[in-house]
C-alpha cells in the first residue's frame, strides 16, 4: 500500500528526477507534520468547547493580518537577484520592518482590539494581550527565512521545519486535555508551532556561507529598497489578502452565526480538510523556485505553470473525492457522537477547499512576473465574494450548511478566475529565448 501511494504521488508530481525527490520529501514532511497536528487536535476536540476553536480562528486572522506585513513581503524578492549579497540586503531590509510592525500590532490591539473581538464573539482573546504581537514577530521572521531557503533550495530544512511546526503545535493542542485554560493552550500551541519552524530554518541559514556575506552599505540598501519597493507597497497587500482569505471564514461565520458554529467549521478545516490542502501548497515552493530560475535565465515559465496546474488537479481528485465519500461516516467515530450531524458541513466545504487546493499554489507566479495589480485583484475578489457569501447568508436567515454551499460556489468561481489570470500573465511574458522541451522541475 505504501509503495502504491508513493508511486501515485510521484506520478502526480512528474517524472523529473532532479526535483521529484525534493518535492516528495517536502510533501511527505508536510503530511507527517499535519498528521501530528491532526492527532493533537483530535485529543483537544474531545475536551475543548468548539467555541474555543472559533476564538482560535479569530486569533489566527489577527496574527496573519499583522505577521504578513512584518516582512514587507520582501521574502518574495529574495530569490530574484543574481548576486547573493543583494539577496542578503533584501533579507536585512525585511528584518528591519519586524520590530516596527510588531509595535504597530500591539498598539492596534490596544486601541481597536476590543471592538473587533466583540463583533466576532471572541472577547476572551483580550485576556491574552501578548499573543498577537508575539505572533507578528514570529510570522514575519519565518517568512523571511522561508524566502532565503527557497532561493538556496534548502528543501530538507523546509521539510524539517514543517515537521517541527506540526509536532509542536499538535503536542500543545493535546496538552489542553490536561489544563482548564483551553484557549491559552490553543493560542500558545499556534505560536509555538510557527516558532519551531522558524528555529529550524534559522539554524540552516546560520550555517549557510552565502547568508553570512558582508552587509551592503546604507546607500546600497536604499537602492535595493527603491528597486523592490513594489513588494511592500503592492505585492504585500495581494499576498495578505490571499492569506487572510484562507482564515477569514472563521471570524465571519463567528460574527454571523456565533462562535460555536465557527468553531465547528474551524475544527473540520483543521482535522479533515486543511491537512490535505497544505500538501498541495508544498508544490508551490518548487513552482516558485523553478519559475524564478527560468526567469533569471530568460526562459519561458509557462510549461512549469501548465504542468503544476494539471498535477494539482490530479492530486485534488485523489485526495478530496474519497474524503467526500468517507469523511461524513468517519466524523462520529473520530470526534464522538456529538459530531454525527457534521457530515453535511464537511460535504458542503469540500468543493471550495478543492478549488483553493488547485488555485492558491499557482498565484505566487504573478509576483514573479511582477503582475502585482493582477495579484491584488485576485485577492480582493476572493475576499469580497467570501464576505458577501457569508454575511448575506446570515442576513437572509440561511442555515449554516446552506451558507457553506454558497461559500463553496464562490470559491470555485474565484479559483477558476485565478488560474485563467495566471495563464494570461504567463502568456504575455516575453522571454529572450524559448524554454527547452523539458518536464516540469527539471534541473
Amino acid at each position: 500500500m505504501l509503495r502504491f501511494a508513493r508511486q501515485r504521488l510521484r506520478s502526480a508530481l512528474g517524472d523529473a528526477p532532479t526535483t521529484t525527490r525534493p518535492t516528495v520529501r517536502l510533501v511527505v514532511a508536510s503530511a507527517a507534520g499535519q498528521g501530528l497536528l491532526f492527532l493533537g487536535t483530535l485529543v483537544a476536540a474531545r475536551h475543548v468547547d468548539p467555541a474555543d476553536f472559533g476564538v482560535l480562528g479569530v486569533f489566527a486572522v489577527c496574527a496573519v493580518l499583522f505577521g504578513m506585513p512584518a516582512s514587507g513581503r520582501l521574502e518574495a524578492a529574495i530569490p530574484l537577484p543574481v548576486r547573493d549579497d543583494r539577496a542578503v540586503g533584501i533579507l536585512v531590509l525585511g528584518g528591519l520592518l519586524i520590530p516596527i510592525v510588531t509595535t504597530i500590532s500591539w498598539l492596534a490591539m490596544e486601541v481597536l482590539g476590543g471592538a473587533v473581538l466583540a463583533w466576532t464573539d471572541a472577547t476572551r482573546l483580550s485576556s491574552l494581550p501578548w499573543s498577537v504581537p508575539l505572533a507578528t514577530a514570529i510570522v514575519g521572521g519565518r517568512a523571511l527565512a522561508l524566502g532565503w531557503a527557497t532561493r538556496r533550495g534548502f528543501i530538507a530544512a523546509m521539510a524539517a521545519g514543517r515537521l517541527a511546526n506540526g509536532a509542536v503545535m499538535g503536542g500543545l493542542f493535546a496538552a489542553t486535555a490536561l489544563s482548564d485554560h483551553h484557549l491559552s493552550w490553543l493560542v500558545a500551541g499556534w505560536i509555538a508551532g510557527q516558532a519551531a519552524e522558524l528555529a529550524v530554518l534559522a539554524i540552516r541559514l546560520a550555517a549557510d556561507p552565502a547568508c553570512r556575506r558582508p552587509r551592503l552599505p546604507a546607500d546600497r540598501l536604499r537602492r535595493l529598497a527603491r528597486r523592490y519597493r513594489r513588494f511592500p507597497t503592492i505585492l504585500l497587500w495581494s499576498h495578505l489578502m490571499e492569506q487572510i482569505a484562507v482564515l477569514l471564514p472563521t471570524p465571519l461565520i463567528s460574527a454571523g452565526f456565533g462562535a460555536e458554529i465557527a468553531g465547528r467549521v474551524n475544527l473540520l478545516l483543521r482535522i479533515v480538510v486543511r491537512p490535505l490542502a497544505i500538501i498541495g501548497t508544498s508544490m508551490s515552493v518548487v513552482l516558485v523556485a523553478e519559475s524564478a530560475r527560468r526567469l533569471r535565465e530568460r526562459l519561458d515559465p509557462s510549461p512549469v505553470l501548465a504542468a503544476a496546474t494539471g498535477r494539482l488537479a490530479v492530486l485534488a481528485a485523489i485526495l478530496f473525492v474519497p474524503m467526500a465519500v468517507l469523511g461524513p461516516m468517519m466524523l462520529a467515530a473520530i470526534l464522538g457522537p456529538a459530531w454525527r450531524d457534521a457530515g453535511p458541513f464537511l460535504i458542503a466545504m469540500i468543493p471550495g477547499v478543492a478549488a483553493d487546493f488547485v488555485a492558491i499554489p499557482v498565484v505566487p507566479i504573478l509576483g514573479l512576473l511582477e503582475r502585482l495589480w493582477t495579484q491584488t485583484l485576485v485577492g480582493g475578489l476572493r475576499i469580497a465574494l467570501m464576505t458577501l457569501a457569508i454575511l448575506c447568508a446570515a442576513a437572509v436567515g440561511c442555515t449554516p450548511v446552506s451558507m457553506l454551499w454558497i461559500l463553496s460556489g464562490a470559491m470555485v468561481l474565484v479559483g477558476a478566475t485565478t488560474i485563467l489570470l495566471c495563464r494570461r500573465g504567463v502568456r504575455t511574458a516575453r522571454p529572450t529565448r524559448p524554454a527547452p522541451p523539458r518536464g516540469m522541475m527539471t534541473g
